[in-house]
């Protein structure tokens, strides 16, 4: 099962991939985020060529734990996703992975944005890899 994993911003999307048989994320260049409707015309050649199962966005938590107004937008975008595509869509909390994506994005020369969608494909594998 291949799992591409969302940074979902403003105005661009971060994209990373954990390929079929490992758990180790992959960046992939970001798009441009221009509304729900055009993103899941841009995502549907990446899952296919990709041959991805399931697709993580970040949820944009507080510290505190709380819902902000972003967070409310990844989850209009997620139940978008999910009334429209067949795809699998899941959230993981991203509340602390800002600062480690810069810092990851700079060490590695990537752009910052999929730094932090690298950080969500591995808090997410983490989580199901506990939960096994």
């Amino acid at each position: 099962m291949s799992i591409l994993a969302m940074d979902y911003g403003e105005k661009t999307i971060g994209l990373a991939l954990v390929p079929e048989g490992t758990s180790t994320p992959v960046p992939l260049s970001p798009i441009p985020n221009a509304g729900k409707w055009n993103l899941r015309t841009d995502l549907a050649p990446i899952i296919k060529e990709k041959k991805v199962t399931t697709i993580v966005l970040g949820m944009p938590y507080t510290l505190s734990g709380e819902r902000g107004p972003q967070a409310d937008v990844v989850e209009l975008v997620a139940q978008f996703l999910r009334d429209e595509t067949d795809w699998t869509i899941e959230t993981v909390d991203e509340r602390l992975s800002t600062q480690a994506a810069a810092r990851f994005a700079k060490d590695f020369n990537i752009p910052i944005d999929s730094a932090a969608a690298m950080m969500i494909a591995e808090t997410y594998v983490d989580r199901h890899r506990a939960g096994s």
